[in-house]
């Protein structure tokens, strides 16, 4: 004997994460396989109890207690037998016979079961997880299986578990079976922010945050499917605005949690504020507005029919005006504070934001231009107008070398400590920056050619100066010549900040200024003076030659020198024999 099962066509069925394998791990929760072997998501949650299912790749099916559902492209929910079911897939991944606990059986044709004569015994095939993947179920729990592979063994789904609290200024409240908002004038709205937590050791997903229609709704949530990590949280918020007067319910759906929400509506007395020169309902909650701290930040009410207000809040003062009433907030530091108006039975949340006395800009001086290698040059931090509250800054330095060859000088720094980096401090009402005592702070320029930038920073609020070092001929910041009866030696101490001395040359004078024997004598150190920049990181040498001497050493009375660059020459000027 056979027979039809009329069907439904629901929602085409949606996966938006690529799926390898779904299956029901026994306790009510249906999970899914993907990637590599072992990789498991957390559970997918249903409407209803999965009592079992089974997915060849290609199509999905699960068993709830009364119906069969069917992917194969669309969704498909049929009745069927009570209890647990198996089925079997043909070799394209098609569903092609489903067998039930009650002893019946039934051919899936497409959309529709076609009941066939029962059977004594219910063969069993293994679920699938996908293709060449099967699920085995044994007492001692469930193993994914691969043909010629040791069954591998799959842990549980734990049955997942939250909380739902109500959040507060001060604290968190535990919310119970039912949750009545704050009264609301029609027309106008009250909120109450809730929070969900996880207070276990693993993830949680939410599959559903609703309210069923009624004046509620939410707002300031998290979209689902939403994850919340071992003992995380998830906020949202629920608001009441009601459009006509009376008592309303409804239910707040988190995953298959139900939650009573109340609310009613109260005789409307009118609450205004002035907003520049015209007078607008206060709603709630309310922003005042901000200023800076130390400043007095002040809103006019007006209430009809008059009814005394209270106000509550750090900071937050209530005083009456003829028929009208002042909010006056104040606070010394910058913060948002919040508080607390109660005008017949109606509460209106109030918000004052406090913010920090805006920074004066820095400019440096001298300003951003030339520097020269060898200095030590000291900067000035000036603001346009005196600081209202003492700031405390840094001052950073970066050196870029001219070419990557010279490399980064560590003599450029500021001192006396050789850092390139220093504190300073902006005291209330001054203009200039002060770095440990003083008014200025030196920068030493080193000996390499490149680019010095300094920039200040109060805060997040940063400023900037860059300082070129040109490549030069040689500088001598130091030289002295000495001659014996037998040796004149020539000691000099310079910078070459482009690292790229090639020539040297010596040029001894006799007492009547001439040159004397044999004149102009031509060095060529590019080699030496390579190998000494290359190990010696710095653009600073110093440079010793000796030269014997014949005849009447008395007769020399000085020696010039001339040193020859990339750059340049540059001459000592005559060096007195001593």
């Amino acid at each position: 004997m056979r027979h039809l099962l009329i069907f439904f066509t629901l929602s085409a069925f949606a996966q938006t994460t690529p799926v390898a394998g779904i299956f029901h791990d026994g306790k009510g929760a249906l999970r899914t396989l993907q990637g590599t072997e072992g990789a498991w998501t957390a559970p997918i949650l249903v409407p209803h109890g999965v009592l079992s299912a089974g997915y060849s790749g290609k199509t999905l099916w699960y068993k709830t207690e009364t119906e069969l559902h069917v992917f194969d492209g669309e969704e498909t929910s049929v009745p069927a037998p009570s209890g647990q079911a198996t089925a079997r897939f043909n070799e394209t991944g098609d569903l092609v016979e489903v067998f039930f606990a009650s002893g019946e059986h039934a051919l899936w044709r497409g959309h529709a079961l076609e009941f066939l004569d029962p059977i004594a015994e219910s063969p069993t095939f293994p679920e699938a997880l996908g293709p060449g993947k099967f699920l085995l179920r044994r007492e001692s729990g469930l193993y994914a299986w691969t043909p010629g592979s040791a069954p591998v063994l799959i842990p549980l789904a734990e049955t997942p578990s939250f909380q739902l609290f109500l959040r507060t200024d001060e604290a968190e409240v535990a919310v119970g079976t039912s949750f009545r908002l704050p009264e609301a004038g029609v027309g106008e709205s009250s909120v109450a922010r809730f929070r969900i937590r996880n207070p276990t050791d693993k993830p949680i997903t939410i599959s559903r945050l609703s309210i069923d229609p009624s004046p509620f709704r939410t707002f300031d949530q998290f979209f689902v499917p939403y994850l919340i990590p071992a003992n995380g949280y998830g906020d949202f918020s629920v608001r009441f605005s009601p459009v006509e007067p009376g008592e309303f319910a409804t239910t707040l759906w988190i995953n298959d949690l139900q939650v009573k929400l109340e609310g009613s509506t109260v005789a409307s007395t009118s609450v205004e504020i002035l907003e520049g020169t015209l007078w607008k309902p206060l709603t709630t909650p309310y922003d005042l507005g901000s200023v800076e701290r130390k400043s007095a930040l002040s809103r006019r009410l007006r209430i009809m029919p008059d009814s005394p207000p209270t106000l509550a809040g750090t900071g937050f003062t209530l005083s009456a005006s003829g028929p009208e009433w002042i909010i006056n907030v104040a606070s010394d530091t910058a913060r948002t504070l919040t508080g607390t108006l109660q005008v017949a039975g109606r509460t209106f949340q109030l918000r004052a934001t406090f913010t920090e006395f805006p920074l004066p800009r820095p400019s440096f001086q001298p300003v951003s231009g030339k520097l020269t290698s060898g200095i030590q040059q000291p900067i000035t931090l000036q603001f346009a107008q005196p600081a209202k509250a003492t700031v405390l800054g840094l001052l950073k330095l970066d050196f870029t070398p001219g070419s990557p060859g010279l490399g980064n000088d560590s003599a450029i720094a500021f001192l006396p400590r050789m850092e390139r980096t220093i504190n300073f401090r902006l005291n209330e009402g001054s203009t200039i920056a002060e770095f440990s005592g003083s008014d200025s702070v030196l920068v030493q320029t080193g000996s390499t050619a490149g680019t010095i930038v300094l920039t200040a920073d109060l805060g997040g609020l940063t400023e900037q100066a860059v300082y070129r070092i040109d490549p030069a001929p040689v500088t001598y910041t130091a030289t002295k010549a000495s001659i014996s009866s037998t040796l004149a030696e020539v000691l000099i101490t310079g910078v070459d900040n482009s690292r790229s001395a090639g020539r040297i040359a010596f040029t001894f004078l006799r007492i009547d200024g001439k040159p004397a024997s044999p004149g102009r004598m031509d060095v060529d150190v590019t080699s030496s003076f390579k190998e000494y920049f290359a190990t010696s990181g710095t653009g600073t040498f110093q440079l010793r030659a000796s030269f014997p001497v014949s005849g009447d050493a008395a007769g020399l009375t000085g020696v010039e020198v001339e040193m020859t660059n990339a750059q340049g020459s540059s001459q000592s000027g005559r060096l007195p024999l001593n």
